[in-house]
């Protein structure tokens, strides 16, 4: 995905707008879009007019002074700004209440730690949810499981995880593996949900959310590609099992990466998907499944 600057910045402040109309003025100013919206409605107007190798000196200057935080303001802002259509056809209740905390957290990814991750958290839940919607299916974000999803009449509850570290990948798998079967059991469908885990591997693949270095776009793709069917296949024995256990069906691995180009005023984002699904041949979810993972996997871009 290829998006100018200025077009990051508009879909920023329709995002920042949807969450003014929710009641949410006051955590926009006290939290981190609040500082990138400071930086970046400064920075863009003048980069566009001027152009990278004309910039004033007072902004030149503070780029090269902050460059990780202008960074992490433009990747924040570019996804935050994807999210605006989905969350506009979704609940108003569930949407304030999960924006309400994503407002939160620290303004870099690399300040992270296990206190403060849940705005993130969350922001991949709507991340997730707003890809589902775009590729046709209806997701809906839930009070139990992270969201809520009807295919050929088949309901899937999905659980999504962010993970810091190899080390926590089998932890968090198997902790959606729980989440997804008390919810399968409190809930009122019929037949009950199965359940899918969308596991984000943004962390682990780069733990700085650095903007990547490739000579061109295909080759960062390929490279994001083999680190996710890389990370599935060490984990087969662990998600063999899961599927074993009867109410996990898929596991959907996931993989960002950012390039900018600062001379063309261009932010570039790639992501890719892996999916593992349990396919037995008479099971009637089987079709809404695939159909979940091949649109899951469309969204490579």
């Amino acid at each position: 995905m290829r998006v100018r600057y200025d077009t990051v910045l508009e879909r920023f402040y329709a995002a920042l707008t949807l969450c003014d109309s929710l009641g949410l003025r006051s955590k926009i100013d006290g939290g981190r879009f609040g500082i990138y919206r400071e930086r970046l409605g400064r920075w863009i107007p003048a980069l566009m007019e001027h152009g990278s190798a004309n910039l004033p000196a007072e902004f030149r200057d503070d780029v090269e002074a902050h460059l990780e935080q202008y960074r992490a303001a433009l990747v924040e802002a570019l996804e935050f700004g994807e999210l605006v259509d989905y969350l506009k056809s979704c609940d108003p209740k569930q949407v304030r209440m999960k924006l309400a905390h994503v407002l939160g957290g620290p303004e870099l990814p690399s300040d992270e730690d296990a206190a403060s991750n849940q705005a993130r958290n969350i922001q991949f839940e709507l991340f997730f949810g707003s890809g589902l919607w775009k590729a046709g299916l209806a997701p809906a974000l839930g009070p139990g499981a992270d969201i809520y999803l009807q295919v050929d009449d088949q309901p899937f509850h999905v659980e999504c995880k962010r993970v810091f570290s190899e080390a926590k990948l089998r932890e968090r798998i198997w902790a959606a593996e729980g989440q997804l079967r008390e919810s399968a059991t409190t809930g009122k469908d019929d037949p009950a949900p199965k359940g899918i885990v969308a596991v984000s591997l943004a962390k682990v693949l780069n733990p700085h959310d650095d903007v990547i270095s490739r000579p061109d776009r295909l080759t960062a793709r390929a490279a994001l590609r083999l680190a996710l069917e890389a990370a599935s296949a060490s984990l087969r024995e662990d998600w063999e099992r899961c599927f074993a256990a009867g109410q996990v069906v898929g596991i959907l691995f996931h993989g960002v990466s950012t390039f900018e180009n600062f001379a063309e005023g261009v932010l570039e984002r790639g992501q890719d998907w892996v999916g593992e699904i349990y396919t037995p041949p008479s099971a009637p979810y089987v079709r809404a499944l695939r159909t979940i993972v091949a649109k899951t996997e469309a969204l490579a871009r």
